[in-house]
């Protein structure tokens, strides 16, 4: 699992504007959401050294950023625990996007490849941000004999970004238990006064949610998800 995706920070994600009294809840929201599926995956992040030494600089030009709280009073102190074990790189390699047009296709220098370091051998590539998303298909060049054809994927949602990772894994197969029983049949034990949860949807409902189930390698190899159609509702 860990060599079949890699996540790269994208350079917005860096921004300075992000830090203004008007925008950090939304940016801090917005950014743990998707680190923690990388995280969850246990994959290796990279972002590029150039992006937070720039921050660092529009830092040390505010002595205070009015309106934060003791918390996050110290940008600085945030974007470390944010980025927890994530890798500094210096970009390596050169990306370019192709501009198709017959005889006349050209190459366009890929304006945000700092944000890449050399790529591994992951066979999913992906950038996340706070606004961008699609795909790219890049050719990377590191001489005049050596390059080779990149797929760049952008996610700034964490729910999109799970339907890509488990369309990329191997098909989960759900098994009927009558343990469990489902909506037509009646959970069934199979020890006297055992306790059981009835499974309250059809054997394909079953499966459609083992599709879209997430999981996290640092706690448990299970998957897990919530049928929307039963969670309680709550009157504010």
């Amino acid at each position: 699992m860990k060599n079949e995706f890699v996540f790269y920070i994208h350079s917005e994600m860096f921004n300075d504007e992000h830090f203004t009294t008007e925008n950090f809840e939304i940016y801090r929201k917005a950014t743990y959401s998707i680190l923690e599926v990388a995280r969850q995956l246990e994959a290796d992040i990279y972002f590029s050294s150039e992006d937070i030494e720039k921050l660092a600089e529009k830092f040390a030009e505010i002595s205070d950023v009015e309106g934060f709280d003791e918390y996050i009073q110290s940008p600085q102190a945030y974007l470390e625990v944010l980025f927890k074990d994530a890798i500094p790189h210096k970009s390596r390699g050169l990306y370019f996007e192709v501009v198709f047009n017959e005889k006349q296709s050209s190459l366009a220098f890929y304006a945000d490849s700092k944000c890449l370091n050399c790529l591994t051998d992951a066979a999913n590539h992906i950038i996340i941000s706070v606004s961008l998303s699609g795909e790219s298909n890049l050719l990377k060049v590191d001489s005049e004999s050596e390059f080779e054809k990149v797929k760049i994927n952008y996610f700034c949602s964490d729910i999109l970004l799970w339907k890509f990772i488990n369309s990329k894994l191997p098909k989960r197969i759900y098994h009927f238990s009558s343990k469990h029983g489902n909506s037509q049949k009646k959970a069934n034990p199979p020890k006297r006064n055992e306790q059981a949860s009835q499974l309250k949807c059809s054997d394909e409902e079953a499966q459609n949610l083992l599709d879209n189930a997430i999981f996290d390698l640092r706690e448990t190899p299970w998957c897990y998800i919530f049928d929307d159609r039963y969670l309680p509702s709550i009157s504010i």
